[in-house]
């Protein structure tokens, strides 16, 4: 049996391996390296990582700071409420970004939000600690927001100055500024491409034909605006997603980018299955009479193919088919006439 000495120290090591744990387990954010200057210029970040052939999605992106939790053993106390705000005075702000020409091409953008000090919320000198975050976590469909935390601890000095220092709440690792990065990006599956291309088969077809089309998409988010080419060509710089008419002829296609997995598409051939031609449709979520119809979750090509065949008209069969089975007819006989009289020879 154990003796009460014994299990004293094994309790009192298996205590210590916990604390030690817990230690490693929650991240320190030591108050004692301040960016070193001042607090002028404080501001948070937004990053969006965006898609090469998508415009930047109209809308906004949340904030809000709240005072933070205290930390004693590292001398931190939680901000007065009000010590931090945006420029607006408020404790909650936003960045905001906008749709324009110059977004093709580009990979991603980065806004800033001011941050104001109110000095005089700060009685003391001491460091006092905020948290801040990013508010809305959906709003625009295609977006992965961010879910990240920023610690931000202002330090005021005896001599009345003021620094601060960003910590990664997760990992408590020292930042030397604030960035939060949210992501929109055809590569991670969150937006699709539609493209819709034209065939033509058939000896009668002509290849040359321009068919008209209108396509339009019906946008999940407001304001939102398409990016499109022909044959890989700049064909609309901005598309509201409203019906617009357009040509293909065989071999063109046209190709609408960053659908996102609950816009819907609605394709229509104005001229299908008449002038002699036959239309199928390939790759449509529904079809039906020159019109496509659906929504996609990966890149897809909607297919329009346009037969017409040699086929002789029904009339011209019916006009000469009475001549046809009369020559066929005299031939037989002939034929027949003939054989008797060589056997009656014999």
């Amino acid at each position: 049996m154990m003796s009460k000495a014994k299990f004293m120290k094994k309790m009192a090591a298996v205590v210590m391996a916990g604390a030690m744990m817990t230690v490693m387990a929650v991240p320190v954010m030591a108050a004692t390296s301040p960016i070193g200057e001042g607090v002028d210029g404080l501001k948070i970040s937004k990053t969006l990582e965006k898609y090469a052939n998508s415009y930047k999605p109209n809308t906004a992106f949340s904030f809000e700071i709240t005072p933070g939790a205290a930390d004693p053993d590292n001398k931190v106390e939680s901000g007065p409420a009000g010590g931090v705000t945006f420029g607006n005075g408020s404790t909650t702000g936003s960045i905001e970004f906008s749709s324009a020409k110059g977004d093709i091409g580009k990979n991603e953008e980065t806004k800033n939000a001011a941050l104001t000090v109110n000095v005089s919320s700060f009685a003391e000198p001491g460091i006092y600690r905020y948290v801040i975050k990013e508010s809305s976590t959906s709003g625009f469909e295609g977006i992965a927001y961010s879910t990240e935390k920023k610690i931000l601890d202002i330090y005021k000095y005896s001599d009345g100055s003021f620094d601060y220092r960003f910590f990664d709440e997760a990992t408590g690792d020292k930042l030397s500024e604030a960035n939060f990065t949210n992501t929109y990006n055809h590569a991670e599956g969150q937006i699709q491409d539609l493209t819709v291309s034209k065939t033509v088969t058939g000896k009668l077809g002509n290849l040359s034909k321009e068919f008209a089309f209108n396509i339009a998409i019906n946008s999940s988010n407001n304001d939102e605006v398409y990016y499109v080419t022909k044959n890989g060509e700049t064909a609309i710089e901005q598309w509201n997603g409203s019906s617009t008419a357009i040509t293909l002829k065989s071999g063109d296609s046209v190709t609408i980018y960053g659908l996102s997995a609950n816009d819907s598409y609605t394709i229509t051939e104005v001229e299908a299955n008449a002038n002699g031609y036959t239309t199928s449709i390939a790759n449509a979520g529904s079809s039906k009479d020159g019109t496509a119809t659906g929504k996609i979750t990966a890149d897809t090509n909607v297919s329009y193919t346009n037969t017409k065949d040699a086929t002789p008209p029904m009339g011209i069969v019916m006009d000469i088919a009475p001549y046809a089975i009369m020559v066929a007819a005299a031939f037989i006989l002939g034929f027949a006439f003939f054989r008797v009289r060589h056997y009656g020879k014999k």
